[in-house]
């Protein structure tokens, strides 16, 4: 093997200045004849040749296969290589491969510090592994369309390339390809490969635009770790699992979308991303449970479900027309309150959820006015805000609650908060009616929200259809659909017909069976416990009867895994609020 010393140059130049000093022979005569001495070729194999050129150009051509070299890059002995033109590696500028080579070798041209440009011939299929290595003065190059393999660490530390299109007859590309690339601002990858394999663009610190093809199914460990300057990506559903610290350390990263359900996520994936990082997924996805364990912001993507989660709360956007004090009245019935927000993290974790679930206009939050001073609803301080220009300005009497915009328009900002009067109808601008508003529920206690799977709040109404001595034929409305439950001549029996149905669903839910259960509302037995979270009004023989069948109902519930918040009886009405435990 051939020890390179890179000292050697700057001496010989030394010793052929003083030459030139004492023979007096012009010093651009001797430096012409000095390259023309210089030009050098020998063989790589029986169809392979090799030509170094004066200008810095080395020419590989002929047919067939190059073989694999060996070079050690050591810090204190300096570089030793067996490729045959290793005396010229710090002077080779130009590489080109011409006639019908069909691969580069391993370590063939590493450590050609010099090169700035490669051109392939149309042949060449594979790049072998380190074949280009910290070749650092490389700032292009152009991949012909029959390639098929990129090898491990090929281009790795080539400092100077800054863009790189990789063609889609390219299947395979090594461990830690473009590794510490750290110029790369732009890749392509090839739609042909199925997977981005460990360290492979690892520390490209200025790369900003990556898309990740369709037919990707996995991506390796540290695969873009320390890619400070990524900001968003969009991982795709053909993507199974990617790998410990793959994303870590990439700094600027906010926002990452998963699309696969049942994605598998290593360790540490996304640590030390930016501060405001969001995870979006589905509902009940293993993104979801990632982001739980790991204190990640998570946006739940999917329709009919717009809660988003970080390490301290969790929130619900609804999408239904209700005023202040209304939307107040719903959040407290589900155990949170409307919305505060009391950072500028807090506003882009709401502007986040508005951007991917919003539909109204506008959405109440849990600010409001008492003697002349803002304040939030759970008593936390109102330091921060985020007014729109002019706000708030008290227009018309009365506005005294917070809004958010959810949409942009001529005038309206979206983002920022707008005092209004607590019926959105008594204004004369439309955009603020409350067919166009909505609101924001939020739980301070991660761990309440997490052991709830599903809150539910269900009002039926009863209506007398015909009433006769014995017995009043009535319809059971659930109030929120609209669904008629049941049409009955039992107010008793309606009510066991439909907590029966709730307490097999949330049994099913959580057990998978129905062993052991005993259905609801078949016994009217008195029960001699303490049920008095159950809050009533029994005015009538019929809302008794109904209590009885919901002390029932609540023994039943605290067997299966179903928390009673609240149920309220009237003639007319019953109201449950319920909650899902996870087990």
């Amino acid at each position: 093997m051939k020890q390179v010393k890179r000292i050697m140059k700057p001496i010989f130049m030394c010793i052929l200045a003083m030459s030139l000093s004492l023979t007096g022979i012009p010093h651009s005569a001797m430096v012409i004849q000095a390259k023309a001495e210089s030009v050098k070729s020998g063989t790589i194999s029986e169809d392979l040749i090799w030509q170094y050129d004066p200008d810095g150009t080395l020419t590989i051509s002929g047919d067939g296969s190059m073989p694999d070299y060996t070079t050690e890059n050591n810090y204190y002995t300096g570089i030793t290589t067996d490729v045959p033109w290793g005396d010229y590696l710090s002077d080779i500028s130009k590489v080109v491969i011409s006639g019908n080579v069909n691969n580069i070798g391993k370590c063939a041209f590493s450590d050609c510090t010099s090169i700035k440009q490669v051109f392939f011939s149309s042949s060449v299929q594979e790049i072998g592994e380190s074949a280009f290595a910290r070749c650092t003065g490389l700032n292009s190059i152009s991949f012909p369309n029959a390639l098929v393999s990129i090898g491990d660490d090929a281009f790795r530390g080539c400092t100077g390339i800054t863009n790189v299109i990789i063609p889609d007859s390219v299947t395979t590309i090594g461990s830690g390809a473009f590794q510490a690339c750290t110029n790369l601002t732009d890749i392509s990858l090839s739609k042909s490969i199925s997977s981005i394999r460990s360290y492979t663009f690892c520390n490209c610190m200025k790369l900003t635009n990556i898309e990740i093809p369709q037919n990707i199914t996995s991506i390796g460990i540290y695969a873009f770790s320390l890619c400070s300057a990524i900001l968003e990506l969009d991982i795709p559903i053909s993507v199974n699992s990617i790998s410990d610290e793959a994303f870590s350390n990439c700094s600027s990263l906010k926002k990452v979308t998963a699309n696969n359900d049942f994605l598998y996520f290593g360790q540490r994936v996304f640590d030390n991303c930016a501060s405001n990082f969001v995870l979006y997924g589905n509902n009940g996805s293993t993104s979801e449970t990632y982001a739980e364990k790991n204190a990640h912001v998570f946006v739940i993507m999917n329709e009919g479900n717009s809660s988003l989660k970080d390490n301290k709360s969790r929130y619900k956007l609804i999408n239904d027309s209700k005023t202040w004090k209304e939307a107040k009245t719903y959040c407290e019935q589900m155990g949170g309150h409307l919305a505060t927000i009391t950072s500028e993290d807090e506003q882009e974790i709401i502007e986040a959820l508005l951007k991917n679930q919003g539909e109204k206009n506008c959405y109440w939050i849990g600010g409001y006015k008492e003697n002349n001073q803002w304040k939030w609803i759970n008593g936390e301080p109102f330091d921060f805000s985020n007014w729109d220009y002019g706000e708030p300005n008290g227009y018309h009497d009365d506005e005294y609650y917070i809004e958010i915009y959810g949409k942009e328009e001529k005038g309206y900002e979206f983002g920022k908060w707008n005092d209004m009067v607590n019926e959105g109808d008594n204004v004369s601008s439309s955009w603020h009616k409350l067919e166009y508003t909505g609101f924001i529920c939020e739980w301070d206690n991660v761990s309440d929200a997490d052991d709830k799977e599903e809150t539910t709040i269900t009002t039926i109404r009863k209506t007398p259809i015909k009433q006769y001595d014995s017995y009043n034929v009535v319809k059971y409305e659930d109030t929120d659909s609209g669904k008629i439950i049941k049409t009955a001549v039992s107010y008793n029996k309606a009510i066991e017909d439909y907590l029966s149905k709730i307490n097999k669903q949330a049994s099913n839910d959580i057990r998978g069976n129905n062993k052991q259960k005993k259905s609801v509302g078949k016994q009217l037995m008195e029960k001699d416990k303490d049920i008095h979270t159950l809050t009533y009004v029994a005015s009538d023989e019929y809302a008794i009867a109904a209590y009885e069948m919901l002390a029932e109902y609540y023994d039943e519930c605290t067997k299966t895994g179903i928390e009673i918040g609240k149920i309220k009886i009237t003639d007319d009405y019953i109201t449950i609020s319920s909650n899902i435990i996870k087990k």
